[in-house]
């Protein structure tokens, strides 16, 4: 369907500049038609004193002349029938020349029978030549036939019909020079209809697929500000948390030392060996919750880190979509050079035919036009490629290195969690040999067990509480950071990404 478009865009642009050539040509025809009525009427004007008969003879002529001009410009400012108007033109002026031939027999009835090739060599055009060559070779037959006495002709058949051989033969080359011409335009304009619908095809993709990045990406600046502020409440909600579980420490620990003092008969032994079980007991849960926290931010860190890395691909395919269309930007100007070399051909064989390719000179030249526009227009697409593929490279750049820092944060996150696990196994190991301990002590310690173990339990729940609220307003701050870094990250690559869609 989209090869069906560009072929009908390109065989549109085709028929447009074809049809805008011909009202070119056809408006240069009507100038000379009204130039010629303009010197008819002067010439009759003129000879106020020849015969009646004869002034009246030219007046018919006259009238003939008008009637041609009026159809003809009618017919042309009212823009129908644009190709038939060649054949009324040579047609027309055909009939004028026979008439005027039977009324006046001169040499300049040959001089009309060239004008009617003038005409032909005007729209350069195989039927209009073929109808001028068949009208203007009746004409030059039939006055040098019958009007073989006149003055001028008398004596110089041979010499008439070899001009007018030489000039059909000029004009019949110049013909196949300018049919050639005509098909490589043909297909000029169609290769560069195709080009521009692919052009826009692209465009459109790229403005498409730019405002859904940036769409997103708005999206991800707006729940990181989110979390941003709820990393705030939290990290002030456990700074307070953990402000009163260290006063409920300080109130523990003034108990156990009360219960202590009541039972230093145990010995530095017992104090020893509880103080060790409530330490691997209170370490062993720490390290089982750091390694969980460590396992949660190791996952989040993942899926950022392949977010990341979907965006940086999606940035790498915008920048490959840039430079195929900077290729075929580049394409474009090779085709406008070589088209303004052909012109500037065309021009020159049209100066070496003389008045018979001013016709043609003129097309070369706007030719030349259009191809020095499409150069201009190329070049500043180019510009503007360039600006918009250095910023892609730029965002690129970016991305990559946003990846490659969540590559060292992974890695880090997942040497934290293994020395996390390493840790739990060193306090399991720990706490088992307090446990065989305690069992040696337990006849020890059945005095004094119930009050002791209430009051280290307190302290030890409370100090588990106030180090866990730490580490995790130590671990929310940092997240924190991390979160305000990549918004910054983010609205940059926003910034540049409309940038590029505007």
């Amino acid at each position: 369907m989209l090869l069906f478009w560009r072929r009908t865009c390109g065989v549109d642009i085709q028929q447009s500049i074809k049809l805008q050539i011909m009202k070119r040509k056809n408006g240069i025809v009507f100038a000379a038609l009204t130039v010629t009525c303009l010197l008819a009427m002067l010439s009759i004007v003129a000879l106020g004193g020849a015969a009646k008969t004869e002034g009246s003879n030219s007046w018919v002529v006259m009238g003939l002349l008008i009637g041609l001009l009026v159809v003809f410009g009618l017919l042309h400012f009212t823009n129908r029938y644009p190709y038939a108007l060649p054949y009324i033109a040579i047609i027309g002026n055909a009939a004028i020349s026979f008439v005027t031939g039977m009324q006046n027999e001169s040499i300049s009835n040959v001089f009309a029978v060239y004008y009617g090739l003038i005409l032909a060599a005007v729209y350069m055009s195989l039927w209009p030549t073929i109808v001028s060559l068949v009208t203007s070779s009746s004409l030059l037959a039939y006055f040098v036939i019958t009007q073989n006495g006149a003055p001028g002709i008398a004596g110089n058949e041979s010499t008439v019909f070899i001009y007018y051989i030489l000039i059909c033969a000029m004009l019949i080359m110049l013909l196949v020079v300018a049919t050639q011409m005509s098909k490589k335009l043909e297909a000029f304009g169609v290769e560069a209809g195709q080009l521009f619908a692919q052009q826009k095809d692209d465009k459109e993709r790229l403005l498409a697929n730019a405002a859904a990045v940036s769409s997103n990406m708005s999206l991800i600046a707006t729940a990181s500000e989110e979390n941003s502020g709820s990393f705030a409440e939290m990290s002030t909600a456990f700074q307070e948390i953990a402000s009163g579980a260290n006063s409920q420490v300080d109130s523990t620990l003034s108990i156990n030392r009360s219960v202590q003092e009541t039972g230093r008969m145990i010995g530095d032994m017992l104090d020893s060996l509880d103080e060790l079980k409530r330490k691997t007991d209170g370490t062993s849960k720490r390290s089982m919750e750091g390694s969980d926290k460590m396992d949660t931010m190791f996952r989040v860190t993942n899926e950022f880190q392949q977010s990341i890395e979907t965006m940086s691909r999606e940035i790498a395919d915008l920048t490959q979509t840039l430079q195929e269309v900077t290729r075929f930007n580049e394409s474009i100007q090779q085709i406008a050079q070589q088209t303004n070399l052909l012109s500037l051909n065309a021009g020159i064989e049209a100066a070496r035919a003389g008045e018979s390719g001013k016709g043609f000179a003129v097309v070369a030249q706007e030719i030349r036009k259009l191809a020095d526009m499409s150069g201009k227009s190329a070049d500043e697409i180019s510009q503007k490629l360039g600006v918009v593929s250095q910023q892609a490279a730029a965002t690129s750049g970016s991305m990559t290195r946003i990846a490659e820092q969540m590559k060292h944060n992974a890695a880090v996150t997942l040497d934290t969690r293994q020395a996390f696990q390493e840790i739990s196994v060193s306090v399991t190991e720990l706490n088992e040999m307090a446990s065989g301990y305690n069992d040696m002590m337990g006849a020890v310690r059945s005095a004094n067990d119930s009050i002791q173990e209430s009051t280290e339990h307190f302290a030890s729940v409370s100090e588990q509480s106030s180090a866990t609220m730490q580490q995790l307003s130590a671990t929310l701050e940092t997240l924190l950071r991390q979160n305000m870094l990549m918004q910054q990250h983010i609205r940059e690559t926003d910034a540049k990404i409309k940038q590029m869609v505007q």
